[in-house]
């Protein structure tokens, strides 16, 4: 294959840049293998960087448990420690040592320097057999914090990890008797081969989870690992390819044999590539399996009427009548093929139009119009992109929110943007007044936290429909010790910086508490569960928020110092526009802890501003001075401030309660 030089310098160029900019943080990017059968205890091997302060890996569920054996440098990090450890040395009996320590490390060839996963650790899994089977949530915990989760999945087939080589169809390895499961890693230049007996008339699916394990590579190009899987027979001749399905990314094949003989699977990536994080699994059984479904889980919740749609509907004049607000199940039966539903409307009325489709598993690609009585086009949409569904890369769907512009009879229509059409082009279509609502996101989902500390977290919120509330925020849960600070977001804010922080009693461990927001909409509360979500970069560029299964919160020793904001009576700080403030804080110091602690505020909002301070050893109380900024702020404005002490200027050894403010006249 010949490769473009210049693209290929464009990636590197990126891939330095993104090298350059990437946080010096504790990050995994591949566990190997990614699950294992219940009941069974297994090595894996966890890549990715900073990991030499591991103390623990998690694995979320109550029958895994997981026991780190050791860390391993790759060949080429170990090579540089000896070279400046040898430096140091003063006999020749450590260099020896030393020389002996770097033939130890395991030297791939295909192995290619990849910063953000070259770190490993060889961790034992023991898994019991009361697991629930499914997916899971793998972590690693350490001095530097906590990672982000890695898919980990627990199932019911016997399991075989691949044994290299397998690189031709030669080389296949021999599979046991079905069902099974197939753990692999394609690394630079790789390709696998696995060979497996079916019978003449047996339905064997081969349905592979690559994407589903990491969803996004950031300095890749596709931004993930695109498996592509071929079936061939015993001459090799290919009879049946596969590399997504439907329109998810992960392939599967269901094929039928024509014959019993022995057949042969490759596994590659599609267009080549590979390295250590590009990890697959790919379950083979013998039955058959549908391989697009909708699915009723994404369905429309709303309480509205339902009603089919009534074939034929294709024009104006033999429109589907409807009453509002109601939700209609159809579909696009053939290409070209338009349904048009008339609804009465008055003017300045506000009306929603939404297409749940593409995300239920429809091959549909719809688009929405909107016409009055001479068919002219009022509004259309084809795609909309909702931000709640950060995993899905072709937003598909349509919607879109109108003031009609008069009295009088109004015409929906909903077809496929590429004149597709079919059993399998099925829709849902909500048309109603807006239904104000939101929902939550906290990021990161996982961090640690002293005991008798606090941690700074992320909340976003998705308003929809004209919802432009407050929301208070709250732990659904009972555990003791812990609380939440500035926990809530002011009316029009999308987003808020507030802390979770625990009692100076609670034990070092972790765990897993579950948030929810409450808001009011047309004096009915609403609540919603706050979902953990983590950024991830795909291809360079784009950024998705990943929903996580859980929040995790490593419980860590007490820290060296605490910060404690004194306020009167719990009110926020008032902060003149273009003015100032002075807010006074205690300092506790412990284990003899003496050095100087620099104050300052993390991360505050755009035109807050607060000078550093300095805190001797003896300094138990300080003052900092607040400023706002006229320009940024208008009056009544409401947020948060956190103020963080870091030992030297640069380690953060401790972080504040959130601090609410708001912005006043002078």
């Amino acid at each position: 294959m010949k490769l473009n030089i210049k693209y290929l310098s464009l990636a590197i160029l990126l891939f330095v840049s993104l090298a350059a900019k990437a946080e010096d943080k504790l990050h995994v990017g591949y566990v190997f293998p990614a699950g294992g059968k219940l009941a069974s205890k297994f090595e894996v091997v966890i890549g990715g960087q900073k990991l030499g302060n591991a103390t623990a890996v998690y694995v979320n569920g109550y029958g895994i448990q997981a026991k780190i054996l050791r860390y391993d440098l790759p060949e080429w990090m170990q090579k540089k420690k000896d070279k400046e450890e040898a430096k140091k040395s003063t006999s020749a009996k450590d260099s020896i040592a030393q020389k002996a320590q770097t033939k130890k490390q395991i030297k791939n060839p295909k192995r290619q320097q990849n910063s953000q996963i070259d770190e490993s650790l060889i961790v034992e899994i023991d898994i019991d057999s009361t697991e629930v089977p499914g997916e899971h949530e793998l972590r690693v915990v350490s001095s530097n914090g906590i990672s982000n989760p890695l898919k980990f999945w627990v199932g019911g087939f016997n399991e075989i990890v691949e044994a290299e080589p397998n690189d031709k169809m030669t080389q296949a390895e021999l599979l046991p008797s079905l069902p099974v499961t197939i753990n692999g890693q394609i690394v630079a230049g790789d390709v696998d081969w696995f060979r497996v007996r079916i019978k003449k008339g047996e339905q064997v699916v081969f349905a592979a989870k690559s994407r589903e394990l990491m969803p996004y590579l950031a300095d890749a190009v596709p931004g993930w690992f695109q498996a592509a899987l071929t079936l061939c027979d015993s001459t090799g001749r290919e009879v049946a390819y596969a590399d997504h399905n439907q329109f998810e990314q992960d392939p599967v094949i269901s094929f039928k044999a024509p014959k019993t003989e022995d057949y042969f699977l490759q596994v590659r990536d599609m267009v080549y590539r590979g390295r250590e994080d590009f990890v697959y699994r790919i379950s083979i059984e013998d039955k058959d399996k549908k391989l697009n479904t909708i699915q009723a889980a994404k369905a429309f919740s709303y309480k509205f009427p339902r009603m089919p749609e009534n074939e034929s509907n294709n024009d104006i004049k033999h429109a589907q009548r409807v009453e509002l607000p109601t939700i209609i199940n159809g579909a696009i039966q053939k290409p070209g093929d338009w349904d048009v539903y008339s609804f009465k409307g008055v003017k300045n009325q506000q009306i929603v139009a939404e297409v749940n489709a593409r995300k239920i598993g429809s091959h549909l690609d719809s688009i929405l119009k909107l016409t009055d009585s001479t068919d002219k086009v009022l509004i259309s949409n084809d795609d909309f992109t909702d931000k709640g569904e950060g995993l899905v890369t072709h937003q598909a769907d349509s919607y879109f929110t109108y003031k009609l512009p008069s009295t009088g009879t109004y015409y929906l229509h909903i077809g496929d943007v590429q004149n597709n059409g079919g059993k399998d082009y099925a829709y849902q279509l909500r048309i109603s007044q807006p239904m104000p609502d939101f929902e939550l996101f906290v990021t990161p989902s996982g961090m640690t936290i002293p005991n008798g500390g606090s941690a700074a977290i992320n909340v976003s919120v998705i308003r929809k429909e004209g919802f432009n509330g407050e929301i208070l925020l709250a732990l659904k849960d009972t555990l003791s010790g812990i609380k939440l600070d500035g926990a809530l977001i002011p009316a029009d804010k999308d987003q808020i910086r507030l802390t979770i922080s625990l009692m100076d009693t609670a034990n070092q461990r972790i765990i897993t508490p579950q948030l929810a927001g409450s808001g009011i909409v047309a004096n009915t509360t609403l609540t919603r569960d706050v979902i953990p979500v983590d950024e991830m970069m795909q291809a360079f560029s784009y950024k998705h928020l990943v929903p996580a299964q859980t929040i995790v919160l490593a419980i860590t020793e007490k820290e060296d110092a605490k910060i404690t904001p004194v306020l009167a009576f719990n009110e926020p700080i008032r902060i003149p526009a273009g003015g100032s403030v002075q807010l006074n804080m205690d300092i506790t110091r412990q284990n003899n802890f003496q050095d100087k602690i620099s104050i300052g505020l993390d991360n505050p909002p755009k035109g807050i501003s607060a000078g550093e301070i300095q805190a001797a050893a003896n300094d138990s109380l300080k003052t900092i001075t607040i400023k706002a900024d006229k320009k940024e702020f208008k009056v009544g404005y409401k947020g948060n401030l956190i103020l963080t002490g870091r030992a030297n200027k640069k380690k953060i050894i401790t972080a504040s309660p959130a601090i609410p403010f708001i912005i006043t006249s002078k």
